[in-house]
């Protein structure tokens, strides 16, 4: 947890309770961000952003195959 507080001191933005729905790419084909989905809600909004992290399980690997 403090990891998580540290990073969003310095400007991150931590979202829980999310899924990556879709992946968005530049025009190079390059990932620059995702669509996400509040599975609590089930609102969806788009994050781009100039660094990935990837954290995902490894069930999560059909987001990266379809």
């Amino acid at each position: 947890m403090a990891i998580i507080l540290t990073a969003v001191q310095y400007g991150a933005v931590a979202a829980n309770h999310t899924e990556v729905v879709d992946l968005l790419k530049d025009s190079e084909g390059r990932i620059n961000g995702c669509k996400m989905r509040d599975v609590i809600t089930g609102r969806e909004w788009e994050t781009k952003a100039k660094v990935r992290i990837n954290l995902a399980t490894p069930s999560s690997f059909a987001l990266f195959v379809s």
